[in-house]
C-alpha cells in the first residue's frame, strides 16, 4: 500500500511538471537550448510611446514557452515574455503575447499610456531552440516581420512620423 501511495504521488508530480511544458516538442533525446531576442525600437528622434504592436515568425525549430490552453494562439508565458530595459522605470505597464505553433507567429503587444517611455528595449523573448538549430544573432537580426506599430500616449500610430524601426538582438 505505502509503495502505491509513493507511486501515485510520483506519478502525480511527473504529469504536474510536464502540463507546464509548451511550444515545439523534442523526440531525438537531445536537450533543447533557449535563446533571449532583445526586442527593441530605435528612432533619429525620441518620441514619448505609449504602445508598441509587432508581429514576427520565428524559424523553423524555435518555439516559445505558452501557457497550458488547447486555443489557438496561445498565450506566451509570463517567464518567457518580460518587459525591457526602457520599462524599467515605467509603472502601469502592461506586456502580452500569442504565439502560433503552426505558423511559428509571434505577435507582442506593449502599453503604457500614462507617461509613456522613450526609445529602447521594450520586450525580452526566450525562445526553445530545438537540438541541431543555427539560431545566433545573424539569424535573430533576420526576422521577418510582418507588422509593427508604434503609438504616442494619446493612441496615435506614430510609426512612421517618428521615423521608429525595430531591432532584435542575441542576449
Amino acid at each position: 500500500m505505502k509503495w502505491k501511495l509513493i507511486a501515485g504521488v510520483l506519478l502525480l508530480t511527473g504529469i504536474a511538471v510536464l502540463s507546464g511544458c509548451g511550444g515545439g516538442s523534442d523526440s531525438s533525446g537531445s536537450a533543447s537550448t533557449t535563446a533571449v531576442i532583445s526586442l527593441a525600437v530605435t528612432s533619429s528622434s525620441t518620441p514619448t510611446i505609449g504602445g508598441i504592436n509587432i508581429e514576427f515568425y520565428l524559424p523553423a525549430g524555435v518555439s516559445v514557452v505558452t501557457d497550458s490552453s488547447t486555443t489557438t494562439p496561445k498565450t506566451i508565458s509570463s517567464t518567457a515574455l518580460v518587459t525591457g530595459s526602457a520599462l524599467d522605470a515605467v509603472t502601469n505597464k502592461l506586456i502580452v503575447g500569442s504565439y502560433y505553433s503552426d505558423t511559428r507567429l509571434v505577435r507582442i503587444a506593449v502599453s503604457n499610456v500614462d507617461a509613456g517611455f522613450s526609445p529602447g528595449e521594450y520586450a525580452r523573448l526566450t525562445c526553445v531552440v530545438a537540438p541541431g538549430v543555427t539560431f545566433g544573432q545573424s539569424e535573430i537580426a533576420a526576422l521577418p516581420y510582418s507588422t509593427f506599430q508604434v503609438f504616442d500616449t494619446s493612441s496615435n500610430n506614430i510609426t512612421s512620423s517618428s521615423s521608429l524601426t525595430p531591432t532584435f538582438t542575441l542576449k
